[in-house]
């Protein structure tokens, strides 16, 4: 995207980590450690973009200009990668389990009440909608007759608050400055992106949030908030306020990220696209905690578990 920056944090205070350290309680920013990865091509525009660290590519050729092939790592150079280029093997990212159970096919438009949504899970005192977990965040395959949600749409200025646990929607629909609170993780959310494309978030997309929506995860402990999606249809997320914070695991489906607010945690999409410019900082707490989204891209194997 157009001048973007990227460095890291660690949101424990630990002292980050063996190849990245920093000083014990140590929780805010730095222009270090922000290393990304691709296997194929990255597209920087804007003199001040900077990756603050490597970029690591089965790829090793760059171009000021031109089209992509496949030998090119880095297209129109643009700005800087600090640490330069690293030769890597390509990487397979698995897909993420699939929903269970699978959530249904209904649009929920979460309003003024709970848009047909039972009480519970869904309850609601104006502005703030509450919904009761599918399941816990260590239960990957949910029991039957848990709580499951279709298509929801939450309306413009209004607030999900979501506790720790497992959440599984078809699609989810974010309204222009509507929020998602994380009053405590780690909150799963798993999306199914099943159906016909015109049933799901404008545009086709499996999440979609509008121009001011935000996710608030005070914290800004990025594994407090993961998004699983194994679908192919697209994603975007709005970078704004200032605790937006979360881990995206969705390896076939295109993600955008829009806004120009510092975006906390991990992205791996099948492309990712920084339309806004919003600097990307990575949680080094997650690779210490082993989460599923865990690494540097250097990294040729990592582990697939959540916690």
């Amino acid at each position: 995207g157009g001048n973007t920056v990227t460095g890291a944090y660690d949101s424990s205070g630990g002292g980050g980590t063996a190849e990245c350290p920093l000083t014990a309680g140590d929780t805010s920013t730095h222009a270090l450690c922000g290393d990304i990865g691709t296997n194929s091509t990255l597209r920087t525009s804007g003199s001040s973009t900077t990756i603050n660290g490597s970029l690591s590519s089965p790829r090793t050729g760059i171009k000021n200009s031109g089209s992509c092939d496949d030998t090119t790592a880095w297209l129109d150079k643009n700005g800087d990668v600090t640490e330069g280029l690293k030769e890597i093997d390509p990487i397979d990212y698995p897909d993420p389990d699939a929903p269970s159970p699978t959530p249904i096919l209904t649009n929920y438009t979460l309003n003024n009440n709970c848009g047909g949504i039972a009480n519970p899970p869904c309850t609601y005192a104006n502005p703030n909608f509450t919904l009761v977990p599918t399941c816990t965040p260590a239960e990957v395959v949910c029991p039957s007759g848990t709580a499951f949600f279709g298509d929801v749409s939450i309306s413009s200025n209004k607030h999900l608050r979501l506790t720790a646990g497992t959440y599984n929607f078809n699609s989810l629909c974010v309204g222009s400055n509507a929020v998602i609170d994380v009053i405590s993780g780690p909150v799963i959310i798993n999306i199914a992106g099943g159906g016909p494309a015109n049933a799901l978030c404008q545009n086709n997309q499996a999440i979609s949030f509008s121009a001011g929506a935000q996710i608030n995860n005070a914290a800004k402990v990025a594994g407090n908030f993961q998004i699983y999606y194994g679908g192919t249809y697209g994603m975007t997320i709005n970078s704004a306020g200032t605790n937006s914070a979360a881990t995206i695991y969705a390896p076939n489906a295109p993600v955008t990220v829009t806004g120009s607010a510092n975006f906390y945690g991990s992205i791996i999409g099948q492309t990712v696209n920084i339309s806004g410019g919003a600097p990307i900082y990575y949680d080094l707490a997650l690779k210490k905690n082993q989460q599923k989204l865990t690494g540097k891209y250097q990294m040729t194997s990592f582990t697939w578990k959540k916690f």
